[in-house]
């Protein structure tokens, strides 16, 4: 199963890292991969650094500002 968590995110925040990319890192391991998109408005060091953790998780991850 493949879903995708869309969601909007400030420059300061770390939900992402801290909260969803463990839990979506689990969900891969019962076979459900899930990609996501963020809209933020964090700059591109912060978009970047998201990004790296994002592949540490195995996530597929996207930003658009």
């Amino acid at each position: 199963m493949r879903a995708l968590f869309l969601t909007w995110d400030g420059s300061q925040q770390t939900y992402l890292e801290s909260l969803f990319f463990p839990i979506f890192a689990e969900l891969a391991k019962l076979g459900v991969e899930v990609e996501v998109l963020q809209l933020t408005w964090a700059d591109s060091p912060a978009v970047a650094a998201t990004a790296r953790a994002a592949e540490r998780f195995g996530i597929g991850y996207r930003a658009e500002r």
